[in-house]
């Protein structure tokens, strides 16, 4: 049986489909080589600027020309696309502007090339997607409205080009997507869910779904199945070339911070967002709690809500109490300030890191359609979502002839 991927036309461009095999396994080297030479970027914990001094870490040229930077330029400086039109208020050394060239060259471009971006979808109603019916918004947040309602529709394609009518979400969560998937496109759907809160939410929104469906009095044939699975854990690196290239290994950190949104922080730093103090808050009260308690090193604060709207007094409060401290523990109001003043190069030096971030996952997805090669299966890569909505916007697509099985997972 023969089967066709997508083309670039229907679901954006599919890059990997213009990179031949020996082609993918020299850009997985090439990105394990520079991920290599700036690991100290990448493994960093950036509540440890001060306690660390990462700052200095820096090279004496590339602090000469950060420091000063307003947020707007970290974000087009920095952060910014390779084309754009860039103003320097300085000379920048030619090591700074290689790393900033080779991190954007090395990463999966992620602009999906079709028309009609996901902010239309919400242009009448920021929270509501104007292509996905009401039954299947309720509960689901606008990024996610925009995931299944793109996913679904992949999915669907993929099960027609295939005569294909059964669907396997693993790791389905809530049910968002297998719902759509079942009561809005027709196909047979087994969800496997390995979280029992998880599970129990979705159960309780199966049967919303159901009571609106009956009221509405629209018949459905097909059932949810939940399978209380633990499904293997695939990390990384998957293939085997990968896993014998020198270097290949990445942290936790670094394969954590692949998940940032660069996207989301280049609109703060444009919008010069008071969100951008929190780093330099935490970072700050690390340095409070090692001296207090040195064995609590990165220690479990977990999230201060609205934060930067709080003094540092006050954060250091809730934060210090969350660590078993006294919440009014004397703070060395002039030294907690000098650092509070160091806000900025926090920011230079967190974004430097977001800059690997695109790079950390395009070798993540690399090493898994190498994977998919070493095991007989072709795959494409699709920037399916607007970055913008959803950051983690890279679907890899895998299709075998029937009775072989397929794959599909978003990175």
């Amino acid at each position: 049986m023969s089967v066709n991927l997508p083309s670039a036309s229907q679901h954006g461009e599919m890059f990997t489909s213009s990179l031949s095999a020996e082609q993918q396994r020299d850009l997985a080297t090439r990105i394990t080589t520079f991920l290599s030479m700036y690991s100290h970027l990448s493994d960093s914990y950036i509540i440890e600027f001060f306690t660390e001094d990462l700052w200095s870490s820096l090279p004496s040229s590339w602090r000469a020309v950060l420091r000063d930077l307003k947020y707007p330029q970290i974000a087009d400086l920095l952060l910014g696309a390779s084309h754009a039109d860039r103003r320097y208020p300085s000379v920048w050394p030619l090591s700074l502007l290689a790393f900033r060239a080779t991190a954007q060259a090395l990463a999966f471009p992620r602009e999906s090339r079709e028309s009609g971006g996901g902010a239309e979808e919400f242009q009448n109603n920021e929270s509501q997607s104007s292509l996905l019916r009401h039954i299947f918004r309720k509960h689901v947040k606008p990024k996610k409205q925009h995931e299944i309602r793109k996913l679904g529709a992949l999915v669907k394609e993929l099960c027609d080009q295939t005569d294909c009518s059964s669907v396997v979400d693993v790791g389905s969560g809530q049910g968002h997507l297998t719902r759509f998937l079942s009561f809005g496109l027709g196909l047979s759907v087994t969800a496997i869910e390995a979280d029992r809160v998880l599970l129990a939410m979705a159960t309780k929104f199966d049967g919303e779904l159901m009571g609106v469906l009956e009221k509405e009095r629209e018949k459905q044939k097909e059932r949810l199945q939940e399978t209380m699975l633990q499904p293997s854990e695939f990390g990384y690196p998957m293939s085997s070339w990968v896993g014998g290239l020198p270097g290949h290994q990445l942290s936790y950190k670094a394969r954590e911070a692949a998940c940032h949104a660069l996207e989301d922080y280049r609109r703060r730093l444009w919008e010069e967002s008071q969100l951008l103090r929190t780093h330099c808050y935490r970072a700050t009260l690390e340095t409070i709690i090692r001296e207090q308690r040195p064995e609590l090193c990165r220690a479990g604060v977990q999230t201060v809500k609205k934060a930067h709207l709080l003094t540092f007094t006050e954060y250091a409060r809730l934060g210090l109490a969350r660590v078993g401290l006294p919440p009014d523990l004397p703070l060395d109001g002039g030294r907690v300030e000098a650092m509070l003043e160091q806000q900025g190069r926090v920011v230079v030096f967190f974004s430097l890191a977001l800059l690997l971030a695109p790079v950390v996952e395009t070798l993540v997805l690399l090493d898994r359609i190498i994977y998919l090669q070493e095991n007989g299966v072709d795959s494409r890569l699709v920037p399916l979502f607007d970055p913008n909505l959803s950051p983690r916007n890279f679907v890899l697509v895998a299709l075998k002839a029937r009775g072989h099985g397929g794959a599909k997972r978003k990175s």
